[in-house]
């Protein structure tokens, strides 16, 4: 299945040999033969505590490495807890006993690595192959049809990674806004969404217009170019297969471990 193979580039080998005194290609064998076994290697006490006592990131062997452990720490603490907290608002979490989709996610070691690269590719981003912001999905979206098939991907790829990342992380400042409806069809027409998924980017009713409107976006630009290459990996289907689930899992690794935060409950007895 997608979503237990690694993928691990080079680079990513190496920072995570240096972090554990391993040999690499040792390690790397170990791995392929093994792919669970980055569970273990992540949550290893010594490793956690390094990363955890460290005060920048220029003290662990690369961003992969420190996001590794943290989102390996993250899904370890929703592994064992009966429930998971939902965003509902600037500073506000409801706690959710529907926790199994999230567990389900992140039992997968594809899938925590795959939001450990997401992170680290935002504090080490490429160079965007456009000329506008590569961290604003809206304005990327405004290039589509006017880069070649390679770039495309590139951009589509971009814009899936932002929208999970923005939702994901910076929720409370982005999750109660509503799209403007120039805006929804713009972005929505770019990537091919229907007449009615375009109504549900700009929907004024949802609690959560804004989360809802960057989930929408991210699943299809990862579908798009899963669609358009096959040398998108398989994992990125996956994820937008999962999206809503997803943001739920960054949501709880953001609060926890980037930004933490102590949860208001205003609706909870």
């Amino acid at each position: 299945m997608a979503s237990t193979q690694l993928g691990l580039t080079a680079a990513e080998l190496a920072s995570l040999a240096a972090a554990c005194g391993e040999d690499v290609d040792e390690l790397g064998g170990e791995l392929a033969r093994r792919p669970w076994a980055i569970h273990d290697l992540l949550s290893d006490p010594e490793l956690v505590e390094s990363v955890l006592e460290s005060e920048s990131i220029a003290d662990v062997p690369s961003p992969f490495v420190l996001f590794a452990v943290l989102t390996r720490l993250a899904a370890d603490d929703l592994l064992t807890s009966s429930y998971v907290n939902d965003w509902i608002g600037p500073h506000s979490r409801l706690p959710v006993f529907d926790i199994e989709p999230v567990q389900e996610f992140v039992a997968a070691p594809g899938r925590v690595l795959f939001v450990a690269r997401l992170l680290a590719s935002m504090v080490d981003p490429s160079a965007a192959p456009v000329p506008a912001s590569g961290c604003d999905p809206w304005d990327l979206v405004d290039w589509l049809d006017a880069v070649g098939d390679e770039e495309r991907v590139q951009v589509l790829r971009r814009v899936g990674d932002l929208a999970l990342y923005i939702a994901g992380v910076h929720a409370d400042a982005i999750g109660n806004g509503v799209l403007s409806q120039d805006k929804a069809e713009r972005v929505g027409v770019a990537l091919g969404m229907s007449a009615d998924e375009i109504l549900e980017l700009s929907d004024p009713g949802s609690p959560t217009p804004g989360l809802d409107a960057l989930e929408l976006v991210g699943a299809r630009s990862y579908q798009v170019a899963r669609r358009d290459t096959a040398s998108v990996p398989p994992i990125v289907s996956d994820i937008a297969e999962r999206i809503h689930t997803a943001r739920r899992f960054l949501n709880h690794l953001a609060d926890a471990y980037l930004t933490p935060i102590e949860p208001e409950w205003p609706f909870a007895a």
